[in-house]
C-alpha cells in the first residue's frame, strides 16, 4: 500500500506571539510543521515543546526574513527536503511607533523587508506548491490598523496596508483555483512583558486587545472557512468596518488624538 503524503503547514516567525500560538493551533489539528523565524535558541525549545505535547512532527529553519535572499533561502531549503506544503502563514513582521524621525531609516526598511518583501517572495515561491493540492490555504497576517493607519506608527501601518491589499487582490486573482488566501487583521495583542505593561497603563484598552491564543484560533478556523477578512473580537471588528467607512479626514483627524501616546511614548 502506498504511503500518504505527508502535508506541512509553514509558518514564518512560528516562535513567538502571535506566530508560536499559530503553530499550536495547527498542532491541535494534527498538522506538521514546519517553523522559520530567527535562529534563536527560543525557535528549537518552541519546537520541541510544540513535538512533546501535541505529537506531531515539526522541523525548522533559522534565518532573518528581512534579509534579500531570505525567501530564496527558505525555498532551496525547503526543496531539498521535498516537503509537501498546504498551509502557508505570513506572519513574520515587527513595528515600530514614534515620530517619523525619531527611528532610524535603516529600521524602516527592515521593517519593510519583513512585513512585505518577504511575504511577497514567499508567497510567490511557495504558490506553485500549494497548487498541487485539492485545497490549500495562505493566510496573511494584517492588522487593524490596514483600516485604522495610526499616525506615529506610519510605515507599521502603511505595511499592513499593503498586505491587506495585497491578500484581497491575490484572494481574487486565486479565485477558482484550490488555493484559498484568507487576511488576519488582529488589533492590538499582547505578545510579551512590555505589552502587558503597557495594557495596565491603558486599562480602557482591554476591549480592544486579545491575547494571541484567541487570534491564533479565529485566524486559523477562519482560514480553514475560507473566509476573506479575519478581524478578532467584536470591538476590533467593529472598528475596523467603522474605519472603512468613515470619511479619511474625520478619521484621521480622531486618531492622531487617540495614537498621542505612541507620539509620547515611542517603542
Amino acid at each position: 500500500m502506498q504511503e500518504k503524503e505527508i502535508a506541512y503547514a509553514l509558518v514564518t516567525g512560528g516562535s513567538e506571539g502571535i506566530g508560536r500560538a499559530i503553530a499550536i493551533e495547527l498542532a491541535k489539528k494534527q498538522i506538521p510543521l514546519i517553523i522559520v523565524a530567527l535562529d534563536q535558541p527560543v525557535l528549537a525549545r518552541t519546537a520541541q515543546e510544540i513535538r512533546e505535547e501535541y505529537g506531531v512532527e515539526v522541523h525548522t529553519f533559522g534565518i532573518d526574513l528581512s534579509r534579500d535572499d531570505a525567501p530564496e533561502q527558505v525555498y532551496k531549503w525547503f526543496k531539498t527536503r521535498n516537503f509537501s506544503l498546504r498551509v502557508l502563514v505570513n506572519n513574520a513582521g515587527f513595528g515600530r511607533s514614534g515620530l517619523m524621525h525619531d527611528i532610524r531609516l535603516s529600521e524602516y526598511y527592515t521593517m519593510i523587508d519583513l512585513n512585505n518583501r518577504a511575504t511577497v517572495g514567499l508567497t510567490y515561491l511557495l504558490l506553485p506548491e500549494l497548487q498541487l493540492h485539492p485545497e490549500a490555504h495562505i493566510l496573511i497576517m494584517s492588522s487593524m490598523e490596514a483600516a485604522l493607519p495610526l499616525p506615529y506608527k506610519a510605515v507599521y501601518a502603511g505595511t499592513k496596508n499593503f498586505l491587506y491589499g495585497y491578500g484581497l487582490a491575490l484572494r481574487e486573482e486565486l479565485a477558482g483555483t484550490s488555493v484559498n488566501v484568507s487576511i488576519l487583521c488582529p488589533g492590538p495583542t499582547v505578545t510579551n512583558e512590555s505589552g502587558m505593561k503597557r495594557l495596565k497603563a491603558q486599562p480602557n484598552s482591554k476591549y480592544l486587545v486579545s491575547m494571541p491564543d484567541k487570534v491564533a484560533k479565529l485566524g486559523i478556523d477562519g482560514m480553514f472557512r475560507k473566509k476573506n477578512i479575519i478581524v478578532p473580537g467584536f470591538f476590533p471588528a467593529t472598528l475596523f468596518r467603522l474605519g472603512r467607512l468613515m470619511p479619511a479626514g474625520m478619521k484621521m483627524n480622531l486618531l492622531e488624538k487617540i495614537a498621542q501616546n505612541f507620539k509620547n511614548n515611542p517603542g
